[in-house]
């Protein structure tokens, strides 16, 4: 069932209004269809301490409704952006971006948050709201995997962006004390420091290898793979 509660996790974030959007009117008919499609009659939702309001515990349709009043006493938008669905058997856990105004101050905030969402007989039992994503993703096992996860996809970006020729894409991925010791460096007789260094070597190597070409991440490892092969024909410097 883990594939289907994805999915339902799916559905059930892309129904969510932006509550700028919603009529308040129309409250108790988004309630309606959350608990005819969604949730399990005696669904809690379990909010974080790090949360103004402070931990609590909300059941069922009247403590949804009273999350739904809460949000719209406080905040003139918020709304939910998932960024990820973690399958994690019969939980899911959701990577959640909140976007948010303040409805007196106008404040606008963004918050990186994460749900962890309890099944029984495909309907969600419960939600557990979390502040650090991390802790989410200790509560299921899969803090490890996923960080791994996430890493491959940097790479798989970092790869995109060189193929691409989008120096401002790249540097947006590596911390400011990178340093950067590829085959080519080595080549060269060269190390690359810091983003300044990332910058030194990207000259060097369009300047080098104007005939390099993207084409995605095959594109770009082909590429690489040439300029080294050039690069270990020619003599160091120094």
């Amino acid at each position: 069932m883990s594939r289907e509660n994805v999915e339902l996790v799916g559905r059930f974030y892309a129904a969510l209004p932006d509550l700028r959007d919603a009529d308040p009117d129309e409250d108790q008919a988004f309630l309606d269809r959350a608990f005819r499609d969604f949730f399990d009659g005696q669904c809690e939702l379990r909010m974080p301490a790090e949360y103004p309001e402070g931990e609590q515990v909300l059941r069922g349709r009247d403590g949804l409704a009273q999350l739904v009043a809460m949000l719209r006493d406080a905040w003139g938008e918020w709304r939910f952006e998932p960024e990820r669905l973690i399958d994690a058997g019969e939980r899911v856990v959701v990577l959640v971006r909140v976007v948010a105004k303040g409805g007196a101050s106008g404040v606008q905030v963004e918050l990186e948050t994460a749900h962890v969402l309890t099944f029984r007989d495909a309907r969600v039992l419960s939600v557990r709201v979390y502040r650090d994503r991390g802790r989410a993703l200790d509560a299921v096992g899969l803090r490890e995997q996923a960080v791994s996860q996430v890493n491959v996809e940097l790479v798989h970006r970092g790869y995109d962006a060189l193929a691409r020729r989008d120096l401002d894409a790249l540097l947006a991925l590596m911390d400011p004390e990178v340093e950067i010791a590829p085959l080519i460096a080595v080549a060269l007789g060269a190390t690359y420091r810091g983003h300044d260094g990332v910058r030194r070597f990207w000259s060097e190597l369009v300047s080098s290898f104007p005939d390099l070409h993207g084409g995605g991440r095959r594109g770009a490892r082909s590429w690489r793979s040439h300029a080294c092969r050039r690069a270990l024909s020619r003599p160091r410097r120094g």
